[in-house]
């Protein structure tokens, strides 16, 4: 409905030729005379509202008061046929006043279109003009040719105003207040100039000190003056093929794997599932609990000798020999690709097929349930190792364990609730 109206107005107002000088202190006497007996009727409306309210008149708010035409006249000394001149030849000229300028909200909306972004900007050209036809008419009604100056020159100022809050309204999709668009154009006006004088973007602190404004203010403007984007806009919305992809189509989706990835990660589960294979099944446990692989959650030292009712000493060890055996190049040759595939991806690419398969979880590598033995069944063969001689593992229960780690050993450097990180994982 208000795009509707404004588009009425602008089509009251069809361009003319330009006037002189001359024509337009002329009609701007006429207009400041049509202005005066405004100002003397807004005053009657005013004197007979507040009337009204004192003597508990009901007071229509479609058909606010009218004074009546003598007693406006006798208000401005003049005869009802003089103000009724007065009105006719104000309208009139504020009219041509407009009509000889139209071309100049044109002018002004397409610079600012422009500089919005253009057919890509959420403001049209046409929403721009119309503003602009707004800002020209309160110009009109204002203009004072005694001031010395062409009405152009006075209404450039109206038109900026009204299509500039237009912008800082309606053009984005999250609003800002109107003193903080003009910060940020002032911002972006001098980080221009200063481009142009040193030859080089000037950096924050020196955009802030030429500015006036501190260094905390300066970046939140740079932040916040960032539009945001809609992933359902096409990617060529102003083309002529059949193409009808949107941004969202074209961004990458992290979560799902490409075809390589789910290969490698179908292979790399075979190679964990013989490397496993060729442990001990006590090491097998070990790792299976400590590493998390298919629990829900890594364990620590403790958590681990506490669910298989073992010490914490007899877990170091077995950890540090199972460790050891996936040292050994006949054993970890199988993984060495993989790993190599992670580093060269900067822990993408092959870093994402692992991390898909052994579920990363809070940072730590998590098998598939079916590669997971069962609890009761590793605790009864544990039952076996703890009522047997603490050196069952060549390891005697009150060992240094950093002599053990110095050996090759396993991760005995970890605090007894330390879980093991990614890396420590894939370190062997």
């Amino acid at each position: 409905k208000r795009s509707s109206s404004k588009a009425a107005t602008a089509n009251a107002f069809p361009p003319s030729e330009l006037l002189t000088f001359e024509e337009e202190k002329e009609i701007s006497t006429d207009i400041q005379t049509f202005r005066s007996v405004m100002r003397v009727r807004d005053n009657l409306v005013e004197w007979m509202t507040k009337d009204a309210v004192h003597t508990n008149q009901l007071i229509d708010q479609q058909n606010h008061f009218e004074p009546p035409m003598d007693q406006w006249a006798a208000a401005c000394s003049l005869t009802i046929s003089e103000l009724s001149d007065v009105v006719t030849r104000g309208q009139e000229a504020r009219t041509k006043l407009i009509r000889g300028n139209i071309g100049l909200v044109t002018m002004i909306a397409k610079r600012y279109y422009k500089g919005i972004g253009g057919p890509d900007a959420m403001l049209k050209l046409d929403d721009l003009i119309q503003e602009g036809h707004m800002g020209i008419m309160e110009a009109a009604e204002r203009f004072d040719s005694t001031k010395g100056f062409r009405f152009s020159t006075y209404a450039t100022h109206w038109i900026r105003q009204r299509m500039l809050r237009s912008i800082a309204e309606t053009s984005r999709t999250i609003r800002l207040p109107v003193y903080v668009q003009t910060m940020i154009r002032n911002m972006n006006k001098k980080q221009k100039e200063m481009s142009d004088e040193i030859g080089r973007e000037p950096s924050m602190p020196e955009l802030a000190h030429e500015l006036g404004v501190s260094l905390d203010k300066i970046q939140l403007y740079q932040h916040i003056s960032r539009n945001v984007l809609s992933l359902e806009v096409p990617v060529d919305k102003h083309s002529n093929t059949e193409d009808k992809r949107t941004l969202g189509d074209r961004i990458a989706c992290t979560t799902e794997l490409t075809p390589d990835e789910d290969a490698m990660s179908e292979d790399l589960r075979g190679e964990v599932h013989a490397m496993l294979g060729a442990l001990g099944h006590d090491e097998r446990l070990v790792l299976t609990h400590r590493f998390g692989l298919g629990d829900a959650w890594p364990r620590t030292i403790r958590e681990t000798a506490e669910s298989m009712g073992v010490s914490i000493d007899i877990v170091r060890a077995v950890e540090a020999k199972a460790l050891n055996k996936l040292r050994q190049p006949r054993m970890n040759y199988r993984l060495k690709d993989y790993v190599k595939g992670m580093e060269g991806a900067g822990g993408g690419g092959g870093g994402d097929a692992l991390d898909h398969h052994y579920h990363m979880h809070n940072g730590n590598m998590m098998m598939p349930p079916s590669d997971m033995m069962t609890m009761e069944e590793g605790s009864n063969n544990m039952n076996m190792v703890r009522n047997q001689n603490q050196h069952y593992y060549n390891y005697p229960h009150h060992m240094n364990t950093n002599n053990a780690n110095a050996s090759g050993g396993g991760y005995d450097d970890l605090d007894d609730h330390e879980r093991p990180t990614p890396e420590s994982i894939w370190s062997f």
